[in-house]
């Protein structure tokens, strides 16, 4: 080429050699570009193997809450059927001794009022015959005493 005869020339002759040499540097950055493309992508497959195992760690950790929360659960509720099966045992042993307490005292009123009823007809009894008996060792003394008046 020969050399430029004006300023606009010797101008756009730079211009193109600037152009130039942006076109090279371009074409060096495509496999600067390439690498990084590559490394990108590479640290994509890493990030999305860590994102992978994460999520496994992850759900290893919430399985290992959920047994841990259930172990509990059961634990309480294990504990809590205890308590209420002792609190039903005390509470079923109250209201049988009551029960039979209460039985007891009424067997007990009906046996002492029979008891106090034959022991009142005893007592009327012996007083009945207490009485005949006064009466006729009375009648006895006196047809005795009326005997020797009138036959002696």
């Amino acid at each position: 080429m020969s050399s430029p005869t004006t300023v606009r020339e010797a101008l756009v002759a730079e211009a193109i050699g600037d152009l130039l040499s942006a076109l090279e540097a371009t074409r060096s950055c495509v496999g600067d570009l390439q690498a990084s493309a590559k490394a990108v992508q590479a640290a994509g497959v890493l990030v999305d193997t860590g994102v992978k195992d994460m999520r496994n760690e992850v759900n290893a950790l919430a399985w290992a809450a959920q047994v841990e929360v259930m172990r509990r659960v059961a634990s309480r509720t294990e504990q809590l059927m205890r308590d209420t099966h002792a609190a039903q045992v005390k509470a079923l042993q109250t209201s049988a001794k009551e029960i039979l307490h209460r039985e007891l005292s009424m067997a007990m009123q009906r046996v002492i009022q029979e008891r106090c009823r034959a022991l009142h007809l005893n007592l009327l009894r012996s007083w009945q015959l207490a009485v005949v008996a006064f009466s006729v060792g009375g009648t006895a003394g006196l047809a005795g005493g009326w005997w020797l008046f009138t036959f002696s």
